[in-house]
């Protein structure tokens, strides 16, 4: 493998590092929300996807979506031209 193919692959793989980290800290944080609002430690899939929602349009989780969004895009856009770059 040549060097600047040893490069794209370190960027390629703090994305996803990066991606990866912030999706399960927002779901961690999802759960902890829902189980805070019903006040139980297990909650069911209705309550999880109120906070899913809270998550999409609340004002203070813009930041999260954000840098979600961008990190996912970031991931779709490498994979896509790696993909019509190999063949």
């Amino acid at each position: 493998m040549t060097t600047p193919r040893l490069i794209l692959l370190g960027v390629m793989t703090l994305i996803f590092i990066l991606w990866a980290a912030l999706l399960f800290r927002t779901m961690f944080q999802i759960r902890r929300r829902a189980a805070e609002r019903t006040g139980r430690s297990f909650v069911g899939p209705g309550a999880t996807l109120s906070e899913w929602r809270r998550l999409a349009k609340s004002a203070e989780d813009r930041r999260t979506r954000q840098w979600l969004l961008g990190t996912t895009l970031a991931l779709l856009i490498w994979i896509i031209s790696q993909a019509l770059m190999a063949g």
